[in-house]
């Protein structure tokens, strides 16, 4: 399959890119891949959520517990596919956007496309870790912290710090992550026609902005899980 190019022959699929954008067949790839993690992740929340059943709850609390746990499966199946397209449309805007403010030669299509080939990296880092999961064992994720991490950043191999926002920072960093933007600073060079350095910079100030709402988000849910308790 041609969209695979983005791991043997990334220039080959930029040319391609430049010549005829497509972002269909990578989205079908990347939304596969979430709906077969879903399936995969089941079993694993399921059993988190049995752990954080109360003690002395009664049997008609614990089945309600765990049929909005089922429901919950059914729900993601439904609507990953939907926030997938909604969040490349903006990490695309913003590329976009930065590319334009640098003088960059270049459509909206085009940079769409190029984000969902390099998204099957992506999607990769998140199958790798569920298979992770398993090998270690369902029984011994506890919390789902657990199961938050990916198998390559470094919050899985330095461990995870308690705060939420070291935590997230540290999540955003790891190999596959990195073989990411790598392709992105290649593939905006290949279709812009600016320098990688420039191309490094407008990849990484979205990475940056990315980012640091990611950990805005972290800073508000982890302040109104302090003030709840």
């Amino acid at each position: 399959m041609k969209a695979l190019e983005v791991f043997f022959d990334p220039f080959n699929l930029f040319g391609r890119l430049n010549a005829r954008p497509n972002w269909l067949i990578p989205f079908l790839i990347v939304a596969l891949a979430g709906v077969v993690s879903i399936f995969l992740m089941s079993p694993v929340v399921m059993h988190v959520a049995v752990q954080q059943i109360p003690e002395g709850a009664s049997a008609e609390t614990q089945e309600q517990m765990l049929s909005m746990f089922k429901v919950w499966r059914y729900y993601g199946i439904l609507i990953s596919p939907l926030l997938l397209i909604i969040r490349w449309s903006i990490s695309a805007f913003l590329l976009f956007s930065v590319s334009v403010l640098f003088g960059a030669d270049i459509t909206y299509r085009k940079v769409l496309s190029l984000l969902g080939h390099a998204s099957i990296i992506i999607a990769l880092d998140n199958l790798l870790s569920i298979a992770v999961l398993y090998m270690r064992g369902v029984d011994t994720i506890k919390s789902m912290e657990d199961i938050q991490s990916t198998v390559l950043s470094l919050n899985h191999i330095f461990g995870s710090p308690g705060h939420p926002v070291m935590r997230v920072f540290l999540e955003s960093i790891n190999v596959l992550t990195v073989w990411y933007m790598i392709v992105l600073v290649l593939g905006m060079a290949s279709l812009t026609k600016v320098s990688r350095k420039q191309s490094a910079v407008i990849v990484g100030l979205v990475w940056a902005m990315q980012t640091l709402f990611v950990i805005g988000l972290a800073m508000i849910f982890s302040h109104v899980g302090s003030v709840a308790t």
